[in-house]
């Protein structure tokens, strides 16, 4: 059922593939738990486009939610990457992940080039004082994805819907962002079970799709409906296109 993976040197996570699909009323207590367990669906590794599927606070949860996802057909190949660890800030942030992957590799390209200068001026940035320590808030890192979905909303292509300058500089890199925004945007109504607008404003859901996605209901409400179309659309094209692998007989993509 399960396969492992070697735990990270911290030991602040352990990581392990799941076979699916389950049984409805599988039991997953023989799983190696450090007390909270979030879902990917595939292993997070910088560039691989994984993208975490919740967040269980059990065994019995972690069943009942991959049950749920793979009756919906939200599961794109036999197995998940599950990791489990003691506080949700220490999950593995994809994002976080690809974008320290960018960094590192920019600056071991510039080494190997030897350019002294651009070294020089990272260090120089790395060194600025002013700004206040630690990671950003997820309602400040979401907020031009928002205003973009907005814009999109309104009828207004991509190359204008985005307005933030350095998203603007790097279109194609804001457009996997957004994609992958609405795609979990979508995932988490779904396997929250709440498809309407009106479920959304719920002080309970609400204070959840703050926290995990920036929005603030009612201000926001228009995006959001934007984010739900645009993900239910990119996961019903993989559907689609999982469905003709299997009726031509190919393996089904990983």
């Amino acid at each position: 059922m399960q396969r492992q993976t070697r735990p990270p040197f911290d030991q602040r996570r352990r990581g392990f593939f799941l076979q699916i699909p389950l049984r409805k009323n599988a039991n997953l207590t023989n799983l190696p738990n450090l007390g909270l367990f979030a879902v990917f669906d595939r292993a997070p590794a910088p560039l691989w486009g994984a993208s975490r599927l919740f967040i269980a606070h059990s065994p019995g949860e972690l069943a009942k939610k991959l049950y749920r996802l793979s009756e919906n057909g939200m599961l794109r190949s036999g197995e998940v990457f599950v990791e489990t660890a003691a506080r949700e800030s220490d999950f593995t942030d994809p994002s976080r992940e690809d974008l320290l992957w960018t960094v590192l590799a920019a600056i071991e390209r510039l080494k190997a080039r030897g350019d002294r200068e651009a070294l020089l001026r990272i260090r120089a940035a790395l060194e600025r004082k002013g700004l206040k320590p630690g990671p950003k808030r997820q309602a400040y890192a979401a907020r031009w994805k928002i205003e973009t979905l907005q814009n999109l909303a309104k009828g207004l292509p991509l190359e204008k819907a985005v307005t933030h300058p350095a998203r603007k500089r790097a279109l194609e890199s804001a457009r996997q962002e957004l994609w992958r925004y609405c795609r979990e945007f979508y995932q988490w109504c779904l396997l929250a079970n709440l498809q309407d607008p009106d479920d959304w404003q719920r002080p309970k859901a609400a204070q959840q799709f703050r926290e995990d996605f920036g929005l603030e209901f009612p201000r926001d409400l228009e995006a959001a409906r934007e984010a739900y179309k645009r993900g239910k659309r990119t996961v019903d094209k993989h559907l689609a296109a999982r469905d003709r692998f299997l009726a031509s007989g190919k393996p089904s993509p990983r």
